[in-house]
């Protein structure tokens, strides 16, 4: 493992978190452990991509100033002048954010719970912000706590979110509430919202990933979800303006995505269309935004 990849190991009774705050800020596993039964409550990295910091391969992961695409990696100010960001972005289009790509740094640590900062001063375009994420474990779960403030000189966009990953089983059902659903582009770029009356229906009473293969983002979602499968039940429920889920369920895959966040992908780019189905803050110099997801197995 290079030496700027150290895994930060966080236990509280039979919970077990290890953290690679280099590679993005990422939970790398978060797993239970009875003797030598283990149980994971989110998709495990591997040695290979804990070894080389690989992001997507992590267990989750922030997403920060933005979620999911920005179009052309571009938006409008509320003045009309246009604001380009910067690369890296994938297939054309900045993808969420920076703060996945950059080394996060440890503040604070005990036996339980770790602080970890980013502060973006330069590479992002206009934005510069400061992160915290307060990552704390219990008994049977964790809470992770993700704010932001803007430190530009100007107002701005911004979107948070957490992008987790899930183990998925033969067994595996998921369960919450929606209002609606974006419809998107090949592009993965939302086009319009819609009611959505099967999938909601089909969320509702446990959907397995494999029945509805999804890269969209549902609005209106009460907060809380429930995941079954492996003799687990998890209790997932967020706190805080994430009243935006996207739901990523990659056919032929061993994972699924369940992420909250407080936006749809291009906000900025999307004011024609109802604030409660889009998200999004423009914060001022000094705003602060703020989540916390709280996942809890039964």
């Amino acid at each position: 493992m290079p030496a700027d990849m150290v895994l930060l190991a966080l236990r509280h009774g039979p919970l077990h978190a290890e953290l690679l705050p280099q590679a993005g800020g990422s939970i790398a596993r978060c797993y239970l452990q009875t003797g030598a039964e283990r149980l994971h409550l989110l998709r495990p990295a591997s040695d290979a991509d804990i070894a080389q910091g690989t992001v997507a391969g992590m267990a989750c992961f922030p997403m920060l100033p933005l979620c999911g695409r920005l179009r052309d990696g571009r938006f409008h100010l509320p003045d009309g002048s246009q604001l380009s960001l910067p690369p890296p972005w994938q297939a054309n289009h900045f993808l969420h954010g920076i703060g996945w790509r950059l080394p996060w740094q440890l503040l604070a640590q005990r036996a339980d719970h770790a602080t970890l900062q980013l502060r973006v001063s330069d590479g992002a375009g206009p934005y510069r912000f400061s992160a915290t994420q307060h990552i704390t474990l219990y008994a049977t779960g964790l809470t992770l706590e993700l704010s932001l403030r803007n430190e530009a000189a100007q107002t701005l966009p911004y979107g948070i979110g957490l992008h987790p990953y899930f183990p998925r089983h033969a067994d595996t059902r998921l369960q919450t509430h929606i209002a609606g659903l974006w419809q998107a582009d090949a592009a993965i770029l939302p086009l319009f919202s819609e009611a959505a009356t099967p999938l909601a229906g089909a969320l509702a009473a446990g959907l397995h990933p494999d029945d509805w293969p999804l890269d969209n983002t549902a609005y209106g979602w009460g907060g809380t979800l429930s995941i079954r499968h492996a003799g687990l039940q998890l209790q997932l429920q967020v706190s805080g303006p994430a009243d935006l889920l996207t739901l990523y369920t990659p056919p032929g895959q061993d994972f699924f995505c369940l992420e909250p966040c407080t936006q749809v992908p291009d906000f900025p780019n999307l004011a024609a269309h109802p604030a409660e189905q889009t998200g999004g803050h423009w914060l001022a110099p000094g705003q602060r935004l703020a989540i916390s997801m709280r996942l809890a197995a039964g």
